[in-house]
């Protein structure tokens, strides 16, 4: 698939990349993160979309928000238990 035809509003690109980007693709749905940010407009953004990481890459995801207290209050709740999580 070339980059020009991907909708990147739908990580089910990642199924078909590389190696990365299929364990991206099956952390992503396990942890239901695109579903809890729905209403937020999420894209995946960042070098694993496009082919370019390095072994250190991680996976950037990019929200339209207005109301920054009630989003945080969202990620917060659904995902502080994981390990390393941070809101930045």
């Amino acid at each position: 698939m070339k980059i020009k035809d991907i909708n990147w509003k739908d990580i089910s690109y990642l199924k078909e990349g590389n190696n990365t980007q299929r364990k991206s693709y099956e952390i992503l749905k396990r942890i239901n993160i695109f579903e809890v940010l729905k209403d937020y407009n999420p894209i995946l953004i960042g070098t694993i979309p496009i082919q370019i990481n390095i072994e250190s890459s991680d996976l950037d995801i990019v929200c339209e928000v207005e109301n920054f207290v009630t989003f945080k209050e969202v990620l917060v709740n659904e995902f502080e238990i994981r390990k390393g999580f941070k809101v930045i």
